[in-house]
């Protein structure tokens, strides 16, 4: 007679001294009075399987062309933010820019040229910014950046050097929207004032960054 027993996943360090997977499963083996006997242990390699899962939650979250957060990522960041920011108290401050003239890259130049251009920019944004600080492709040419304490006259300092960072890495410019975190943000109403804001930074004659000012709305 068996128990159903108990059944885990662990990590733990093969003998050669690299790390792998496991899934165990341990069942206790009684006589007929229902005393234990033994414990058999069932253990099977399941590296491979933990590897494929961290790889698909990974690209659940992963823009695949830069290896940044994609929209996803970053709403999931976002929300995480303004929550600690209704409990704490509401820092920092969220940007998007958008590259100007994008599409007459890929319409002159083929989507590779394109391609290429939003990789240097990936690249050339992640140099700027600090490790705490939070960069995604939103997707297309667009990309946003969250500054987690950053305030004001940081935020401002940060997008005026985006501007230039783009300009000086890739050869085109980038419009730039800022907006401040204020009581009681939500993630829409963040992403919201700072779309408006890179818009008002191009009809204003791009290669330059917006602010919108003032505490965030509160919306539902």
């Amino acid at each position: 007679m068996a128990d159903d027993g108990m059944a885990t996943e662990l990590r733990i360090v093969h003998a050669d001294g690299h790390p792998v997977w496991v899934s165990l499963r341990a069942t206790i083996v009684r006589d007929e009075e229902g005393t234990p006997v033994h414990v058999l242990v069932q253990v099977q390699d399941i590296t491979d399987r933990r590897s494929l899962e961290d790889q698909l939650r990974h690209l659940a979250d992963h823009d695949a062309l830069t290896g940044l957060l994609n929209r996803r990522g970053i709403d999931r960041a976002l929300a995480q933010h303004v929550a600690r920011g209704r409990r704490y108290g509401a820092e920092g401050a969220l940007l998007v820019l958008d590259l100007d003239g994008f599409k007459s890259v890929n319409d002159t130049l083929g989507h590779a040229a394109g391609d290429e251009l939003i990789v240097t920019c990936a690249t050339a944004l992640r140099n700027r910014l600090r490790e705490t600080d939070i960069l995604a492709r939103l997707g297309g040419d667009e990309f946003a950046i969250l500054l987690p304490a950053e305030g004001e006259e940081e935020a401002i300092v940060v997008a005026q050097a985006i501007v230039t960072v783009i300009r000086e890495a890739t050869g085109v410019t980038a419009s730039v929207g800022v907006t401040p975190f204020g009581d009681e943000p939500t993630t829409t109403s963040a992403m919201d004032r700072a779309d408006m804001a890179m818009y008002a930074a191009k009809q204003a004659g791009r290669d330059r960054y917006e602010f919108a000012p003032g505490p965030l709305p509160t919306t539902a």
